[in-house]
């Protein structure tokens, strides 16, 4: 994966350079990218800072940052948006600048009049063909970076409800200069006919954003997804939430969200749409916990327990950050030990003390050894006996809190707030390696799939280990603006991929495409 701004430059000009002869020119320094490098930059500024900007693409950046960036971007200038502080609607119109300045639009002055008589068509499933057969006919660049941009787009579309920018919107701004008739001399196309296409070309760009799915097929466009061994694409970013978004659960084939002003947003993992808003009343949320038909919200004061309905179930007094499934009964890490609830009636059967003032932020069940492992405040870790809910304390390695700890085979990973995450053999209940990347800050939750550990962590970034390397082999784009809290996995019905859900304090979630011969669904 790729920083934000990409560490190189060409010494030609890029406005008003065909696509062909500027892509080729890039391919020999950057061979990864199917799109320009100062575009790929801007969608992603705009996809970190700029997705919650009611009207952008529609509304007019100032014109002298829009000077500012086109005139950089046309000596090769390499552009850092989060460091200059870019105005995102500048760099939205720079984006349309490029495409409208271009000598012959993206999708073709032959295939003009073909799109629009596509739109005459009233089967919805005929005209979707109909389209397919004109883009499969653009140059393979143009279709590569039309892919992209669209993509894009609908990425904005999919939050319209707070950034007004419905496909149909979208549409109406990037239709001019997206497709218009070729009105040089010896053109057929004359310009009654131009003004009286200008008003169509907008369903035409806006139907391209509605029917992505459909009309750019992603196994015919990146045949190379599975090629590697371990790929994760950004698929989505989600707006809705107001406040950070402190935990992200599956149940039911729902992915429920939480923030800490006590609102749950449910949605379908399929479609990725909205199912219903809940404000739980939980005032500080601080987690949330989804289980066999349950779902746990904590805060400092309680964990309080519902159905599917949002019907309380019951209310545990006491800071709740931390729950476990057991047989029969449930583990919530609490103040000054652990308290272990009947799973039918949720009433306290046991509790496991701890020395006063010890929080509980994290707990994993060790299955062979029958042992609850506990991540505490201060760099505490208390092992706990499901027997005899004996405890034994682990210390000394960090005097930062123990927030994350899972288990992976004969090991058990706890990440710190100092940054480094802690590998123990739980076992011998000897530390084994400290694991740290360059400007890693504090790990907020680790999570064990596919035989790989994955850290979310305050620096926004989530990273891929090897368990048995014991090393970072992979680190995501930083779609997210702060601390990431977790991350869940889950299969998508549509797509039949592994996807991955990540929450963060930025308010938003991120949804990601396990690609890669190692998530390859058969």
């Amino acid at each position: 994966f790729l920083p934000c701004t990409s560490p190189f430059s060409l010494d030609m000009p890029v406005f008003g350079v065909p696509f062909g002869v500027y892509m080729q020119q890039q391919a020999a320094t950057r061979p990864d990218l199917r799109l320009p490098s100062f575009l790929r930059d801007s969608m992603k500024y705009i996809l970190q800072y700029g997705l919650d900007t009611e009207g952008i693409f529609r509304l007019a950046g100032p014109k002298s940052a829009i000077h500012d960036i086109k005139d950089k971007v046309q000596r090769g200038e390499v552009i850092n948006y989060r460091a200059q502080k870019s105005d995102v609607t500048a760099v939205s119109d720079v984006m349309k600048i490029y495409f409208r300045e271009q000598p012959e639009c993206i999708l073709k002055f032959d295939y003009y009049q073909k799109f629009i008589d596509t739109l005459s068509i009233e089967d919805p499933v005929q005209r979707t063909v109909a389209v397919k057969e004109i883009l499969v006919k653009l140059p393979e660049v143009n279709k590569n970076i039309l892919f992209d941009l669209i993509l894009f787009l609908r990425q904005i579309s999919f939050n319209a409800p707070q950034n007004k920018m419905s496909a149909d919107n979208l549409g109406l701004v990037w239709a001019p200069n997206l497709l218009w008739s070729d009105t040089s001399s010896g053109s057929n196309v004359s310009m009654l006919d131009t003004l009286a296409g200008a008003g169509k070309i907008r369903y035409v760009i806006s139907g391209l954003i509605e029917d992505f799915e459909q009309l750019f097929p992603v196994d015919e466009y990146d045949k190379t997804r599975f090629d590697q061994e371990i790929r994760v694409d950004f698929k989505h970013k989600m707006l809705g939430h107001t406040k950070s978004v402190q935990g992200i659960c599956a149940l039911d084939g729902l992915i429920y969200s939480a923030s800490s002003n006590g609102m749950v947003r449910i949605y379908d993992p399929d479609t990725f749409q909205l199912v219903k808003t809940v404000d739980v009343e939980v005032p500080r949320l601080i987690s949330l916990y989804c289980h066999d038909k349950f779902i746990f919200s904590g805060s400092y004061n309680s964990t309080k327990i519902f159905d599917t309905n949002f019907k309380l179930q019951k209310e545990i007094e006491g800071f709740g950050l931390a729950v476990i499934p057991m047989q029969e009964s449930y583990w919530i890490g609490s103040e000054g030990g652990i308290k272990i609830v009947d799973s039918w009636s949720f009433n306290t059967i046991a509790e496991v003390k701890l020395p006063k003032g010890v929080f509980v932020l994290s707990m994993v069940y060790v299955q062979p050894t029958e042992e609850v492992w506990a991540g505490c405040i201060d760099g505490q870790i208390f092992i706990v006996s499901v027997i005899s809910h004996e405890a034994e304390q682990l210390s000394g390695h960090t005097r930062k809190n123990f927030d994350s700890v899972t288990v992976h085979g004969d090991k058990i990973w706890a990440g710190a707030g100092d940054g480094f995450i802690y590998v123990f053999d739980y076992k011998q209940r000897q530390l084994l390696q400290k694991l740290k990347e360059p400007n890693m800050l504090m790990v907020n939750h680790l999570s064990s799939f596919h035989n790989l550990i994955w850290s979310c962590s305050r620096d926004s970034f989530i990273r891929v280990w090897d368990p048995v390397e014991m090393k970072c082999i992979l680190t995501l784009e930083d779609y997210h603006t702060d601390a990431i809290c977790k991350i869940i996995f889950h299969q998508n019905n549509t797509s039949n991929l592994w996807q991955a859900w990540s929450c963060s304090y930025d308010t938003t979630i991120c949804i990601w495409d396990l690609l890669g011969k190692k998530f390859q669904l058969k």
